[in-house]
């Protein structure tokens, strides 16, 4: 082999090991920027902080939230009472999640539902979770049934009341109002003292 031949083979060798280094940096780059997005983005969602809705905080709440409307969409109020935080109507103190309280909601669900008024969760929408503040709001679209059409009392979003028992989320009421539907009065955790005196189970 002639002297020109091997340079031009040693210059192709060079070439070729260039291009191989330089497609390496191609590849490398870009990967290596991603797993940088992706441990930055990991650390923003998993640290706690104020006015997010991009948090693991509020992931948990969205999800125990619409577990929460899901199974009262699909009838299943023995599954729903789980997630609702009971309260004595005549002073606000909290009262303990047992079958008793579980029991009286859910036959309040089901008597609403299968009653005359036939007043019950089709669907829900805009599920929105945002701490604030320290202060977590939830606001959803809510589409009820009255009487075999919809209830245009929930045109508007409504604000529910959450609380953090034992480390899981309990939904209180779904209305901060104080005049309430039906509906709003059945879903949410008040239990008063007529209710357990009558044994509405």
């Amino acid at each position: 082999m002639n002297k020109s031949a091997k340079k031009s083979t040693s210059r192709k060798t060079g070439a070729t090991a260039k291009k191989h280094v330089i497609n390496k940096w191609i590849i490398l780059i870009p990967c290596m920027m991603l797993c940088l997005a992706l441990v930055v983005t990991a650390v923003i969602f998993f640290i706690p902080r104020d006015n997010t809705s991009f948090s693991y905080e509020c992931w948990q709440l969205r999800f125990a939230v619409s577990d929460f409307l899901d199974d009262i969409i699909d009838e299943n109020y023995n599954s729903a009472a789980q997630s609702v935080c009971f309260v004595s109507a005549e002073d606000g103190r909290e009262l303990k999640s047992n079958d008793i309280h579980r029991g009286i909601w859910c036959r309040r669900m089901e008597a609403l539902r299968k009653g005359v008024r036939n007043n019950y969760l089709e669907d829900y929408n805009e599920l929105s979770v945002r701490k604030e503040n320290g202060v977590f709001v939830v606001t959803v679209l809510l589409t009820v049934q009255y009487q075999g059409q919809p209830d245009t009392f929930y045109d508007d979003p409504h604000v529910l009341t959450v609380v953090e028992v034992d480390g899981e989320w309990k939904i209180a009421s779904i209305s901060e109002e104080a005049i309430q539907t039906d509906f709003e009065k059945a879903i949410s955790g008040v239990i008063s003292a007529a209710e357990l005196e009558r044994g509405d189970l």
